[in-house]
């Protein structure tokens, strides 16, 4: 493993205004987890052993409240709520909230 390509707490825990991560994780190629731990070093360890990936996983709660914390007008709050709730809506397979033409002006006065 490149020391490019190596996660570590210092580099990976600036994902948003210090948001750390919860867990740490070695994917396989299957997309199943070899392993999983809450301690970074612990799966450092066999990652760096075995040339495996290690990739961290983060609280979507937490991200979300220190995107909120940098977002002081109640527009700009609104915005953010409605994006991440239309990202939701089209990661669900299948789901059609709102007609194409409703989607596309939402995202024209949220900016999503």
């Amino acid at each position: 493993m490149t020391e490019e390509n190596r996660s570590t707490d210092a580099d990976a825990g600036r994902l948003e205004h210090g948001v750390r991560p919860r867990a740490w994780v070695i994917f396989l190629d299957d997309g199943n987890a070899r392993m999983w731990t809450t301690l970074q070093p612990h799966v450092q360890k066999l990652a760096d052993a075995e040339g495996l990936e290690v990739t961290p996983l983060y609280d979507k709660a937490a991200i979300d409240a220190a995107r909120m914390a940098g977002v002081h007008s109640v527009h700009e709050q609104t915005a953010l709520i409605v994006r991440a709730a239309l990202e939701l809506l089209e990661a669900v397979e299948g789901c059609e909230a709102f007609p194409p033409e409703k989607m596309a002006a939402l995202r024209r006065v949220f900016g999503a």
